[in-house]
């Protein structure tokens, strides 16, 4: 008899010495017993590091210009956000990113390069330079697609910047970029753009010939070294 209380005695003082334990590991001790459950435990989370974001306050809106639907002449505003403060390089590379899906799904469409086109940019007295690799995109396009991609490139980042004009080279060589008054061969401005924006401009004295091709180029430059 004596050896069965001392057995209980242990056993209390072992139940009490746990609960001590739990208690101190912060885990709750149960007033009465609890059935185990034999159903699978609740499936474990994958828990994946939160991406970056940036917050409103280092964040700025900026306006990027896509063509939308390729009924008609005229270039649509899209909102993104920039990281404070935005820089024209900050602008071209949105630019140049093209639509999300979801946009595309709308009909947003980009005639311009993508970003790994982009050989370097530079500014020039005011002009902001940008030089693309050789074989990009946009020595496939001629005529209207050309027009509407440089639009695209000079009013995203004449609106969002101090910029005033924009000169376009492929790997250095410079390229005449069509206007609402035919090919420039100067640094352009938004207001060569206006067709593409003002509801009003008249639709009817838009010069846009074709793209010349590296022949007509060549033609051009020995006309010129002639006459020079």
């Amino acid at each position: 008899m004596k050896q069965r209380a001392v057995s209980i005695s242990l056993a209390l003082a072992a139940g009490i010495l746990a609960g001590g334990i739990l208690s101190a590991c912060g885990v709750p001790e149960d007033s009465a017993p609890r059935p185990l459950s034999l159903e699978d435990p609740s499936p474990a989370q994958d828990f994946l590091p939160a991406l970056p974001s940036i917050s409103a306050e280092d964040e700025e809106t900026v306006t990027i210009y896509f063509d939308k639907d390729q009924e008609d002449l005229k270039i649509a505003e899209i909102l993104r956000g920039a990281s404070k403060p935005v820089v024209p390089e900050d602008i071209l590379n949105i630019l140049l990113a093209g639509p999300f899906e979801q946009e595309i799904e709308e009909g947003y469409v980009s005639h311009l390069p993508g970003t790994d086109e982009l050989l370097n940019t530079r500014s020039e007295d005011g002009v902001f330079v940008v030089n693309f690799k050789k074989g990009s995109r946009l020595e496939e396009l001629s005529g209207l697609q050309m027009y509407l991609a440089a639009g695209q490139l000079v009013l995203s980042l004449v609106d969002n910047s101090d910029i005033q004009s924009v000169w376009v080279e492929i790997e250095g060589s410079s390229v005449a970029l069509p206007s609402d008054n035919g090919d420039l061969a100067r640094p352009v401005r938004r207001e060569d753009y206006q067709a593409l924006v003002d509801q009003s401009f008249p639709l009817d004295i838009l010069v846009l010939p074709p793209f010349p091709s590296p022949e007509d180029e060549d033609e051009i430059q020995a006309d010129f070294n002639q006459t020079g």
